[in-house]
């Protein structure tokens, strides 16, 4: 099964960025973002999720949560039950303007192993695609939703 086409993820975080910062885009590192994107992108695929098999869901957002630490953004996680942890982060604004709240869900859809032509949580590049179960699904769109707040804190930093 073919998942999520890396150029489609780049634009996506192309897009995002350049709606959220005021610096030039040629002073943002495009190569260094995909690299980024794809890489935590496999991390995430590579925590099984399935839902309601595993949950797992606070494996998740602890990896994200780093992601969110090395941005100085800080963040809490909320469990209701063992391992189904929510992550929530908050960049604090002046009031000036409307919020925005970007969220997602980071469970899959249970795998049946025999459909699938690569391993489904192996997360690898073929033919220019991120294998795996979330790449279509919400797992590419949180590491997207990253990209955006992390150029936001480091707008409110300068």
């Amino acid at each position: 099964m073919k998942t999520t086409f890396l150029r489609s993820l780049l634009l996506l975080g192309i897009a995002g960025a350049s709606l959220s910062t005021a610096a030039p885009a040629s002073a943002q590192d495009w190569t260094k973002a995909r690299d980024e994107a794809v890489a935590n992108l496999q991390a995430l695929v590579r925590l099984d999720t399935s839902d309601p098999a595993t949950g797992n869901e606070t494996a998740v957002v602890k990896r994200i949560q780093g992601i969110l630490a090395r941005e100085g953004i800080e963040s809490r996680i909320y469990e209701k039950e063992p391992g189904r942890g929510n992550l929530v982060a908050r960049l604090k604004g002046s009031g000036a303007k409307r919020p925005l709240l970007l969220m997602g869900h980071i469970d899959v859809v249970g795998v049946e192993r025999d459909s699938w032509t690569a391993d489904p949580f192996a997360a690898e590049i073929k033919d220019g695609y991120v294998w795996g179960r979330g790449t279509l699904d919400i797992k590419s769109q949180m590491i997207t939703a990253l990209e955006p707040v992390g150029n936001m804190q480091k707008q409110r930093s300068r």
